[in-house]
């Protein structure tokens, strides 16, 4: 039975994401992802005509992008795939890891039903794929040691995938090359790096160098550190308890890379300002920021739960099952979420026409996406005023301006939106309830 559990977890994974296969998808980044996928498809690094009030560049590398878009070949739904196969293939190397260091490859589940992992494989987002990158590298570079070159690539293409981590790319490549000391071995590990970062610094120069960072690069403080490190600390030891404590301080073959990389992302993701407001759920949320560590961490903490909690198969059945159970309430919520965007952009699409100018907040901007059809987009939170949206709007030259007016709860107000529906003369188009309230305002010029 023992051999045969980390197939049937997998089974159950992949069960599990087709029943709650993604319908759509549910932030703005994952739309930024899907936009540049589509962008390349059609042969461009970015879009060739700027949606008035939106960034000309992003600050995303390509890597993501392109996997997207080579799924994009096979059709719309195979988007939702690249993540799921990511997350499968990482749990596959955790379990030959597990396997050398005599723990059983079934405990590599936890990596596949983590809820952080579990969650973001269900999004086009590049954590997952990052992750995987990441975990493949340090498999071929100081397990296997014999795929130099594919090693090196899949190193470098972690920075591709994913810019924040540049700083672990580098000291992955700099252990390899102080550890290695024939010049043939350190050529082909190289050599890869420098493949894998073709795309992101095909980006950077495309992008005018450093010019789709400045937000993150203005978020960064020092007054950033003791509430975001407590915060992430406290989020990687509670999903799975104290995972970090005991991954970091539990003895095991080839560690201190890892170890050091560890507490290096520890230190560097909380000078950024990212994580929202409180609730419960961004515990679990935050660690998107860390995917690309839970692999490396598990290795010590399996160890440790295999000879003194989870000693036997009935034991780690019952954490399975409860694993199991948490990865479906993950995906109801999940795609409760999906269904409503999903509705909302169907809805905005049958009722305006291909270049219409579409007035928008932060909630409904990520709605719109050039895939489905070309829609001009105004983010009115990004601009500041109305009379600035007003001049926008006529510069535009669009027949066909609508408004819309995404609320929580049918009284929440809007104050940008009722300042604009002041200035102009409107007819509504579309109200509609979905637990959030859709409202669609044509503008008459």
């Amino acid at each position: 039975m023992r051999d045969r559990l980390l197939p049937i977890g997998i089974a159950v994974y992949a069960l599990l994401f087709l029943a709650f296969y993604p319908p759509f998808y549910a932030s703005q980044d994952e739309r930024t992802y899907l936009a540049k996928a589509f962008s390349l498809s059609q042969g461009e690094l970015f879009h060739s005509v700027p949606p008035p009030g939106e960034m000309w560049i992003d600050k995303y590398p390509p890597g993501q992008a392109l996997l997207l878009a080579a799924a994009l070949k096979f059709g719309d739904w195979a988007i939702a795939l690249v993540n799921p196969i990511a997350l499968i293939l990482a749990t596959l190397i955790l379990a030959d890891l597990l396997r050398k260091r005599s723990v059983p490859e079934h405990f590599a589940l936890l990596l596949l039903f983590h809820p952080a992992m579990f969650l973001f494989s269900r999004t086009i987002m590049a954590d997952v794929t990052s992750a995987f990158a990441f975990l493949l590298s340090f498999w071929l570079l100081l397990e296997r040691r014999r795929s130099w070159l594919l090693g090196g690539l899949a190193l470098g293409f972690t920075v591709s995938l994913r810019v924040a981590m540049l700083p672990f790319a580098a000291l992955g490549l700099v252990w390899v090359l102080w550890r290695e000391r024939e010049p043939a071995v350190l050529w082909r590990v190289a050599s890869g790096f420098a493949l894998g970062l073709i795309p992101f610094v095909y980006y950077l120069q495309q992008s005018q160098l450093l010019s789709g960072y400045a937000h993150d690069v203005q978020s960064m403080s020092a007054s950033n550190i003791v509430p975001h490190s407590a915060l992430y600390f406290v989020s990687l030891n509670i999903v799975y308890p104290a995972m970090f404590l005991i991954g970091l301080t539990q003895r095991y073959r080839k560690e201190t890379f890892l170890k050091i990389t560890c507490l290096l992302a520890l230190m560097f993701f909380p000078i950024f300002t990212r994580h929202p407001g409180e609730e419960l759920t961004l515990l679990v949320l935050v660690q998107r920021y860390f995917l690309f560590i839970i692999g490396p961490l598990l290795i010590g903490y399996s160890l440790f739960l295999k000879q003194r909690i989870i000693v036997d198969t009935r034991r780690f059945l019952t954490l399975g099952t409860l694993l199991v159970a948490a990865a479906i309430a993950v995906s109801v919520a999940h795609q409760d979420l999906l269904n409503r965007n999903a509705g909302f952009h169907q809805t905005i699409y049958e009722h305006t026409a291909d270049e219409a100018l579409l007035i928008t907040d932060d909630r409904t901007v990520e709605l719109i996406q050039d895939a489905a059809g070309r829609r001009l987009t105004l983010n009115a939170e990004l601009v500041g005023s109305v009379e600035d949206i007003v001049r926008q709007i006529d510069a535009s030259g669009s027949r066909d301006v609508f408004l819309i007016y995404m609320r929580r709860e049918r009284d929440e107000q809007w104050a940008m939106g009722d300042a604009i529906l002041e200035r102009y003369e409107w007819v509504q188009t579309v109200s509609r309830t979905d637990k959030w309230h859709l409202q669609l305002f044509q503008l008459a010029r």
